[in-house]
Order: C-alpha cells, then structure tokens, then sequence
C-alpha cells in the first residue's frame, strides 16, 4: 500500500466541531473538539482487508 491510495473523507465540514460541556450556572466550561470523518483506502487489491490504524 503506497501513500497515494490512502484518503481522508469527511462528513460534512472538514473544519473540525467545537463543543461546550458543562451545566448553565457553572463557573467553568471544557471544551472539545471532533473531527468527523474516517480513513479510507482505495484500490482492489485492498477490498477485503482490515485496516488497522495505531494512533
């Protein structure tokens, strides 16, 4: 498998989501953001095979 064949698709906006936790009347907030999207591999030869991605 070679660089070329692999993508990155997105679901939506590549720019990633920022969301607010925490409850109204909180003195502090977190904050996370989120990517949504998944890796993808083209190619025939590459089908049928389980990609595993170390992070």
């Amino acid at each position: 498998m070679t660089e070329d064949l692999i993508e990155y698709h997105w679901l939506g906006d590549p720019a990633p989501r920022v969301f607010q936790l925490g409850l109204p009347n909180s003195l502090t907030y977190q904050y996370v953001a989120v990517k949504f999207g998944a890796v993808v591999v083209k190619g025939a030869n590459y089908a049928h095979y389980q990609v595993l991605v170390d992070r």
